[in-house]
């Protein structure tokens, strides 16, 4: 009797790990399907170099993710987001590298510029 109970257990466990990886799998698959589709970023040197759209805002929110990026080799990056809000109550959230996330605090106010929705520069007010 204990030994059909380790035999039935053991199924459980092979079937279980089974299903795990053919989900793995399929996310996977579904993943890299998608990063297929869409168009890498393509930077001209040639055109004129764009002038900062300038907004007085304030630092409302400040967060961290994580994301897939790469196709033949997907590896996991963190991604930090400042969420800015403008004098007008529009929302921004605004990608930037560790470095200057840590920069930033909730509540700051300052004027933000922007460079096709990219950060150009947050001048803080003192």
């Amino acid at each position: 009797m204990g030994d059909s109970f380790l035999l039935f257990g053991l199924s459980l466990a092979i079937v279980f790990v089974i299903s795990v990886g053919i989900w793995i799998a399929k996310t996977t698959k579904k993943q890299r399907n998608e990063m297929k589709t869409e168009k890498p970023k393509v930077i001209d040197l040639d055109a004129p170099c764009k002038e900062p759209e300038e907004m007085y805002a304030t630092v409302i929110d400040m967060s961290c993710c994580a994301k897939l990026v790469g196709i033949k080799e997907p590896k996991a990056v963190n991604e930090f987001i400042i969420t800015f809000k403008t004098a007008d109550d529009k929302i921004i959230n605004v990608s930037v590298p560790q470095e200057m996330y840590d920069g930033f605090e909730i509540e700051q106010k300052g004027l933000l510029k922007l460079i096709n929705g990219e950060l150009y520069s947050f001048e803080i007010d003192e």
